[in-house]
């Protein structure tokens, strides 16, 4: 599978697997649409330091429909 700028949407990409996923991810060249619960203001600047064609950072709380 191809990643370099492909298009990936991550959720829970502040912590844990989700980050894992979307460093390794901004490695390989792909664009990041990182969902997080809470703004992590330096996120976007790490992923784009590592390699990622782009990144967008969405903030939602999955857990609720609002």
């Amino acid at each position: 599978m191809e990643i370099r700028n492909s298009h990936f949407l991550i959720t829970g990409a502040n912590r844990g697997i989700g980050l894992a996923l979307a460093k390794e991810a901004a490695k390989r060249g792909a664009h990041v649409h990182a969902q997080v619960r809470t703004l992590n203001k330096t996120l976007a600047e790490e992923l784009r330091a590592v390699g990622a064609a782009s990144v967008k950072i969405w903030q939602a709380d999955l857990g609720h429909r609002e």
